[in-house]
């Protein structure tokens, strides 16, 4: 695939993540399900959604103990993101909690990079992250750093590093493997890890109807299978760090299904850092040719 190909296909996965958080949001109140059950529907149908197409594409299962390893430690770490992402969701604010989230990969997609490589992050890489966090800030608003409840904050920081690593990990998981393989594997093991995690609140049970069962394929189809299968093939063509922010157009997305379909205005301020997130992503398919060459080293 080529880097033009590869960030193509990222851009792609950015978009359709923008849709799971509307898709999640009605299923959740058709369902009457909490939002880790959600988040556990999501990467276990989804992961099966992916397996199912892999298998019926008559795909190479992953050989070799490391590639099993990169599996084992996606699954995990997708069970971390999500998990600590719904949970700061629920004990403090929904913006602070996908700003910190969000905003702060990128940044710690450069520090796993620059103590990984041993050198600092070039001015361009720079430059993109501070403009995509500003932007990313201005979209959803923030509230008084004094007013968040602490274990929120924590949690929506651990989110950040956790999909920071689930990106970097991801760029190395998916050589020589099936895109489509290594999220299939990843994300029924993560779902799975959550669901144990859920029984509290009921597990994977929700209110099944015809609304709620369609809301539930369209979550598993589109943000999840699709979009992940999206997003590894480009992490083979594109950096870890070009990946982190190509994933901010999912707030981006939201925001305009928000505004169309629940009739949400932007301020000023708002339609600023939309732009600053789309200046960001121009500057992350400027460095997509040495994306593509660049190959990773063990982390």
């Amino acid at each position: 695939m080529s880097s033009r190909t590869s960030f193509l296909a990222l851009v792609v996965a950015g978009l359709c993540w923008g849709t799971g958080g509307v898709l999640g949001r009605e299923l959740g109140a058709v369902a009457d399900a909490s939002a880790l059950t959600v988040a556990a529907c999501r990467l276990v149908f989804g992961g099966l959604l992916l397996l199912a197409l892999h298998l019926a594409r008559r795909g190479r299962m992953p050989r070799g103990a490391r590639a099993w390893r990169g599996i084992a430690a996606l699954a995990v770490l997708a069970a971390a993101y999500q998990g600590c992402y719904f949970g700061a969701v629920s004990l403090g604010d929904v913006g602070m909690a996908t700003l910190l989230a969000l905003g702060s990969a990128p940044l710690f997609v450069l520090l796993i990079e620059a103590l990984r490589d041993r050198r600092m992050p070039g001015a361009l890489a720079l430059a993109r992250a501070v403009l995509a966090v500003a932007g990313l800030a201005l979209l959803i608003g923030t509230v008084a750093p004094g007013e968040q409840d602490v274990t929120s904050v924590l949690l929506a920081l651990a989110s950040g590093l956790a999909f920071a690593f689930f990106t970097v990990v991801g760029k190395h998981a998916v050589a020589g493997v099936s895109p489509m393989a290594v999220p299939a594997f990843a994300f029924t093991g993560g779902g799975v890890l959550l669901a144990l995690l859920a029984l509290p609140a009921g597990g994977l049970a929700f209110a099944a109807t015809p609304t709620s069962v369609t809301l539930l394929i369209a979550l598993a189809a589109v943000p999840t299978a699709l979009a992940y299968g999206l997003f590894f093939a480009g992490l083979a063509g594109s950096s870890s760090a070009t990946a982190s922010i190509v994933a901010l157009l999912e707030p981006l997305t939201a925001t305009a299904l928000s505004v169309v379909l629940y009739d949400e205005t932007l301020g000023p301020l708002q339609w600023v850092g939309a732009a600053l997130l789309l200046v960001s992503i121009g500057l992350s398919a400027l460095d997509r040719d040495r994306g593509s060459v660049r190959q990773p080293t063990v982390v």
